[in-house]
Parts: structure tokens; C-alpha cells; sequence
């Protein structure tokens, strides 16, 4: 099982590639993009992965011992939800952008998070990240759905 976990945690050794997190990113949310489309069940699917991620994040732990960078399956996981405000690719990308900037930083508390022990912060330190990429993406097309009303009332 233990090697199972690191396996999975790894996302199949990809944990050990350069730039790992980015590519994991991209995967989690192309696997987002692709489950919503061809999954009425997605949201749900996407809860269960958190839980799943959690489960798997902590047994990598317990036996490499800290949070070592090749566990990936926390950005796979997050990066995933960045579908939920996406109207259009633009928006997965800025939230990608966004999710990816946040989580190298760690901004706004998400280091707080992080501080959380074994894989229950290892995990929702990406969502907390996620979470605030979503409510920008939102804010950011709400206020452009402003600024177009603006500018059509000007024109009439």
C-alpha cells in the first residue's frame, strides 16, 4: 500500500518531473474541463476527490515524512474546480493563472492553511487557493458584464 500511495500521491512519478505542480495543474483542470462535460454527477465527483486526495496525501506522508514536492495530487485535485465559474476557456486560463500565482505564493492566509498537519493541509491549502481564484474569476467577469452594460447605454 505504501507504494501505492506514493504512486498515486505522485500522480503515476510525474510528482518527479521539473515543474511538476504546473503540469499537474493543467492535467486537474483539462480533467475538470473533461468531467463536466461528460459527467452530470462532476460535482460530486470533485467532492470526492478532496476527500480521496486527503486519504492519499496523508499516507504519503507518513511515510516519506513531511510534505515532500513530489505529492502533486493536491494541485491535480484543486486545479480541477477551477471549472465551476468557467463560462469559456478564458476563464479556466485566468483562473489557472490566478490558482497558480496563489499557490506559489501562498497570499491572502493560504500559508495558514498549509500549517495544518499531514495530508489535510496539504490539500486544502491548494483549495483554500483554488477558492480565491474562483471568487476573482467571478468578480473579474461580473465586472465586465458592468462595464459592457455601461458602454451599451452610452451607444443607445
Amino acid at each position: 500500500m505504501s507504494d501505492m500511495s506514493i504512486f498515486i500521491a505522485s500522480l503515476a512519478g510525474i510528482g518527479w518531473l521539473p515543474f511538476a505542480a504546473g503540469i499537474a495543474s493543467v492535467l486537474g483542470a483539462g480533467w475538470g474541463w473533461w468531467l463536466r462535460s461528460h459527467s452530470k454527477y462532476w460535482h460530486y465527483i470533485l467532492i470526492l476527490q478532496v476527500f480521496l486526495a486527503i486519504a492519499i496525501s496523508e499516507n504519503a506522508v507518513a511515510i516519506s515524512g513531511g510534505d515532500p514536492p513530489y505529492i502533486i495530487i493536491d494541485e491535480f485535485v484543486a486545479a480541477a474546480f477551477l471549472i465551476i465559474p468557467a463560462v469559456s476557456m478564458i476563464d479556466v486560463v485566468t483562473g489557472f493563472i490566478l490558482f497558480s500565482l496563489l499557490d506559489y505564493y501562498e497570499i491572502f492566509g493560504i500559508h495558514r492553511v498549509e500549517s495544518l498537519h499531514g495530508g489535510f493541509g496539504i490539500v486544502l491549502d491548494d483549495m483554500a487557493a483554488v477558492l480565491l481564484s474562483i471568487l476573482f474569476v467571478i468578480l473579474i467577469n461580473r465586472t465586465f458584464r458592468y462595464w459592457k452594460r455601461i458602454k451599451n447605454r452610452r451607444m443607445d
